[in-house]
């Protein structure tokens, strides 16, 4: 048998990685434009140029590339969850595909910043699922080979920061609240749940304010994605930090291929507890599949302006004590969004002309996060 076709139970060629690689693509491409893949035939179809692969080995395949497109930043093919042990050959080739793959490119970019509408759901019986389950880390090994990777695609930031889609997302988990307390037998909270980031701004550490059937008060901060529950998502150190201050009420509600049929599962308490911290100019292929999903998370660089000297002084006091976050929750209303300056380090004023107009820029910095 030809070598470069691959024998069975040898690593798989570039030919055969090539040709899987291809055939992933297509299907992601159709996937983006809204058209269904028959994923069986196109298998079929692959299966004839790979004589020495099974098709339980091709769908593998598909789930390897999954875990490096999600490393890149890109959405995944629905069905194929990523798995982790994959090879340097593969990554190569899946960072060239990216590289020069316009139509994928152009598809990729208009379906995560398409603007969505809340999605009508009949019944929640089977809405809430449990979190994906915990995977092994990726070796650090392969974190390098990203590393050194020039191929840069983060689709899922951009989704990230697709309001519209984030504002669905809200606006149908607070109607689950309202049928879940009605469920519970609580109806007379169901008025008092309020969708805090519309009231109030990004800043508070959390979308919706509702409550649990015995009146105690439930922190939900919301995260959706049109794509599967191993997503990447990304959320704010300020979120983070308020999950940790109220870790008995707070929730995070992941909302998954919301353009089709939603789902979500909750993690409860503090996001720390239950998920890793990486910042993400770190490689961050050592966070693949570690405790439930690969997340992102974003330190958003925010202006704040000061009304008086005095509140520039409390600033700077708090700032030097590392309890800035907690400022800019009570005073959320005056920041256009969350402050997000460097882990462990207080934020500093610009220049001398930013500090005459009241203007504070906090240094940007950017974090990975995987529950």
């Amino acid at each position: 048998m030809d070598t470069e076709q691959g024998e069975t139970g040898l690593p798989w060629t570039r030919a055969e990685v090539e040709a899987t690689v291809a055939t992933y693509f297509q299907m992601l491409r159709m996937q983006e434009l809204g058209q269904k893949a028959n994923k069986a035939e196109h298998n079929r179809r692959l299966l004839q140029a790979l004589p020495a692969r099974s098709i339980q080995a091709v769908e593998y395949k598909h789930r390897n590339i999954s875990a490096v497109m999600n490393l890149y930043g890109a959405q995944t093919l629905t069905g194929y969850k990523p798995a982790a042990n994959f090879q340097q050959l593969l990554v190569e080739i899946v960072g060239n595909t990216l590289a020069h793959d316009r139509a994928f490119d152009e598809a990729a970019i208009r379906s995560v910043e398409t603007p969505a509408e809340v999605p009508a759901v009949e019944s929640f019986e089977n809405f809430v699922v449990e979190a994906p389950k915990a995977k092994a880390r990726v070796q650090e090994q392969r974190a390098e080979w990203i590393r050194r990777s020039p191929i840069k695609r983060d689709y899922l930031e951009r989704e990230s920061r697709n309001r519209s889609l984030g504002l669905a997302g809200e606006k149908l988990v607070m109607e689950f609240e309202a049928r879940r307390l009605h469920e519970e037998g609580a109806k007379r909270y169901v008025d008092r749940i309020e969708h805090v980031s519309q009231v109030h701004g990004d800043g508070t550490g959390y979308d919706i304010l509702s409550f649990d059937a015995d009146g105690r008060e439930r922190f939900i901060e919301v995260k959706t994605t049109a794509y599967m529950a191993e997503t990447p998502f990304f959320v704010t150190p300020n979120e983070v930090d308020f999950s940790s201050e109220q870790s008995r009420q707070f929730r995070l509600y992941r909302l998954f291929a919301s353009r089709k049929r939603p789902q979500m599962f909750v993690l409860t308490g503090a996001v720390a507890a239950s998920c890793l911290l990486e910042p993400k100019d770190r490689p961050t292929s050592s966070l693949l599949n570690a405790t439930h999903s690969t997340v992102g998370v974003h330190l958003h660089t925010t202006t704040c302006r000061f009304t008086s000297a005095l509140e520039r002084a409390i600033w700077y006091r708090l700032s030097s004590a590392g309890l800035w976050a907690r400022w800019l929750r009570h005073h959320r209303g005056r920041c256009s969004t969350t402050i997000s300056p460097r882990a462990g380090r207080a934020p500093v004023l610009a220049t001398r002309r930013q500090a005459s107009k009241g203007t504070l820029q906090g240094r940007r910095s950017t974090w990975r996060l995987s529950p």
